[in-house]
């Protein structure tokens, strides 16, 4: 989907809200901004994104988040470990704020995922009990 600056700018004002306490909506956002990559100066990519906070037990535990070996480029969602902190989000009410095959993430801990690999390592650097995923509300087709 492309809109214009103004229209997206417009959309991030009217969409304010909480809706689980796990998981809390960041509207619309820019792809580019969460790739950091330069966008046009008329038209920007924009993606409906979630952050959703994973608990970890100790500093070290897995997310229990397996990635798509076929996008390299791309932190794509294959599956969720049952058990693991991602595998905890299953619990939301809400399927949108559930980690789900599927899924692309943005950001740990608001630091844009560059690539698969990237997000790896972004996931073993930190040794938070809470991590914050940026991920896609919609799945990925």
């Amino acid at each position: 989907m492309e809109a214009t600056h103004d229209q997206t700018m417009a959309a991030l004002m009217k969409r304010k809200s909480s809706e689980d306490t796990i998981a809390t909506p960041i509207g619309l956002l820019p792809r580019n901004a969460l790739l950091g990559r330069k966008r046009s100066k008329t038209t920007v990519s924009v993606v409906d994104a979630l952050e959703v906070t994973l608990i970890r037990s100790e500093p070290n535990e897995r997310a229990g988040i397996v990635l798509d070996e076929k996008y390299t480029d791309r932190a794509i969602v294959k599956s969720v470990l049952d058990g693991s902190p991602a595998g905890a989000t299953q619990a939301s009410h809400l399927p949108t704020m559930r980690i789900r095959p599927r899924d692309e993430i943005f950001a740990i801990d608001g630091v844009p995922v560059t690539s698969a690999k990237h997000m790896v390592e972004l996931m073993r650097q930190s040794n938070k009990l809470k991590v914050v995923v940026t991920k896609t509300r919609v799945t990925v087709p």
